[in-house]
């Protein structure tokens, strides 16, 4: 108090040390911290991938520790790499003459440790696995069962020998090629290679199967190594997207309430109660290449858009920029409270980009799912043509994939300039077909504007 401080401040800031003083003045506890912090300081410094594979092997099976030291790799420049039948050990580790750590096979969902030390032991004793083939071959391990291969099959550890998609349209022909020459290798009693070259040399005949989405892919890979580590689906879509929207690390540099939209696929979704009208709402976690963040869903809209909140979903996010501190702390919290949710599936991301860049979806007036704004509909398809069935209800526009930014500032001009009663669509190709977007633009129908449009994307392009 004589040094200017309150009476109460005093009082808490002392109650605070009394309590740990408890433990925290130990001497020989505070040695041991000493020493502990200043040689992992000392690894980490001097051997940041060994120390990390160490640090994520200690915390195995914990999937919220792992995702932090993942970012704390990503934050260093180590890259950590999905896992690999040739280079990954039982545990994380680093890869021989890099600085990339390799996922460890016994850290893959319902890959257990017996089969994983199996696969290793086999590789170091008899060397590098050389196909799809030989791997099956050589694998001796009751463990290897079909829940087992198509854990390592959908994380990817077998990623150099085949297609991920077509490794996993034939998991029963993997399993019975081993139990196949393992079979023959009982019945004769002998080495594989006296049994008959033909077993290890010839190749597992696979079907040819349907290709699997990459958002499929990468939510396997999830489900079984808890984060995305080969690839993120964000990525599937973000290039598109990347000049209209926000990226997630670079909100803390907004103000607050400042309007922003992001894309990102959502990790986790949280619903609560409010505590006074007992209403449902969500904190939903959304995930781009560059971050996550938090976005705040209130009960009005979470009645709106609740049934598009799904873990691993794709989604267009528009909000306000929210800042909040913490209690007792300086650091503030970034979130966005959500105006509007689009949800969509690979095959809208063309429909999309192009309503994003034309400036569709803003505040007050633009499109807005439900609204009969930004409305996607699928024209018919006969036979490997497509029936444009715009002709008599406004004036419909041929798209390219990837639209300029001139030729979309031109046509809005030119939809500026001659406000009338058509309505303007866009065409864009997705997936095989032909989704008709709808603008919050209506123009006069005269030989001007449809020439002006014309000239723009090519009088062919333009459907009256």
């Amino acid at each position: 108090m004589k040094n200017g401080v309150k009476e109460s401040i005093a009082t808490v800031v002392f109650q605070k040390l009394e309590d740990f003083a408890a433990y925290g003045f130990n001497k020989s506890h505070a040695a041991c911290y000493a020493m502990i912090a200043y040689r992992t300081a000392y690894l980490k410094a001097h051997y940041p991938a060994e120390f990390m594979a160490a640090l994520m092997n200690s915390d195995s099976g914990i999937i919220d520790r792992i995702t932090i030291e993942v970012e704390e790799c990503q934050r260093m420049g180590l890259t950590v790499m999905a896992p690999d039948i040739n280079e990954s050990f039982a545990g994380f580790a680093v890869v021989k003459d890099t600085s990339n750590v390799r996922w460890g096979l016994s850290a893959i969902k319902n890959v257990g440790a017996e089969i994983a030390e199996e696969i290793v032991r086999e590789r170091k004793r008899n060397g590098p696995y050389v196909d799809l083939a030989d791997f099956l071959g050589r694998i001796k391990s009751h463990a290897f069962n079909k829940k087992t291969v198509e854990a390592l099959v959908k994380a990817g550890a077998l990623d150099r020998f085949e297609d991920r998609s077509k490794l996993v349209g034939n998991l029963d022909v993997l399993v019975m090629y081993n139990k196949h020459v393992q079979h023959e290798l009982a019945r004769n009693q002998t080495s594989l290679f006296d049994v008959g070259p033909s077993i290890v040399t010839q190749k597992v005949e696979l079907r040819m199967v349907e290709e699997v989405p990459v958002s499929l892919l990468m939510s396997w890979e999830k489900e079984l190594l808890g984060l995305y580590v080969s690839s993120h689906p964000a990525k599937l879509f973000y290039d598109h997207f990347a000049p209209y929207v926000t990226k997630v690390s670079t909100i803390p540099t907004f103000e607050d309430g400042a309007m922003v939209k992001i894309a990102g696929v959502i990790s986790v979704v949280k619903q609560i109660f409010t505590k006074k009208k007992n209403e449902p709402m969500a904190f939903v976690r959304v995930e781009d290449p560059s971050s996550s963040l938090e976005c705040v869903v209130f009960p009005k809209m979470f009645t709106q858009v609740r049934l598009k909140l799904n873990p691993d979903a794709m989604v267009l996010i528009m909000g306000k920029v929210s800042q909040r501190k913490r209690e007792e702390s300086e650091n503030v919290e970034y979130s966005v409270l959500v105006d509007g949710v689009i949800s969509f599936v690979e095959d809208d991301i063309p429909g999309l980009t192009a309503m994003l860049a034309r400036g569709g979806w803003e505040e007050g007036g633009g499109e807005r799912e439900g609204k009969g704004q930004g409305a996607e509909v699928v024209l018919e398809k006969t036979g490997s043509s497509t029936v444009h069935r715009a002709a008599t209800d406004g004036v419909s526009i041929v798209v390219p994939q990837s639209p300029t930014h001139d030729m979309i500032a031109k046509l809005r001009d030119i939809f500026r300039a001659h406000p009338g009663r058509a309505p303007v669509f866009l065409l864009v190709e997705s997936g095989g077909a032909i989704r008709k977007v709808s603008t919050e633009y209506a123009v006069d129908l005269s030989r001007e504007v449809i020439g002006s449009i014309g000239e723009v994307v090519g009088v062919e392009n333009v459907k009256v």
